[in-house]
């Protein structure tokens, strides 16, 4: 049974496509230095607050760019596992409403089995 799961579960993985995030955010960050570049060479008085504001302007981008882009592609990556790690893990037997029965093992006389030992029982 789980050999024959793990064969579905291989099935149905999809293979990676183009990343295309990916490519978005490297175009961005290139328009971003084309801008800053412009914007340092352009300008006549480059006076050190001008150059230290296009650079901060700079670096917010790209690290918002950057960080939005790992941050979501680590979100679904740790999705996608999951999902596969459950489709890995056999459930056993099911009950006609859907759900899993629990496994439990016979209450034994002497056992309190998490309940509350009563007195003079």
């Amino acid at each position: 049974m789980n050999e024959e799961r793990g064969r579905q579960c291989a099935q149905e993985v999809e293979k990676p496509g183009t990343p295309w995030g990916f490519f978005l955010v490297l175009a961005a960050i290139v328009v971003v230095a084309i801008v800053y570049s412009a914007t340092i060479y352009l300008i006549d008085q480059r006076t050190p607050e001008v150059v230290f504001g296009a650079i901060a302007a700079c670096f917010t981008v790209i690290g918002t760019l950057v960080g939005n882009y790992f941050g979501i592609k680590a979100g679904l990556d740790g999705q996608d596992k999951l999902k596969q790690t459950l489709a890995r893990i056999d459930y056993g037997p099911r009950t006609s409403a859907g759900r899993h029965r629990e496994k439990r093992r016979p209450y034994k006389e002497g056992e309190t089995g998490g309940r509350r030992a009563t007195r003079g029982a």
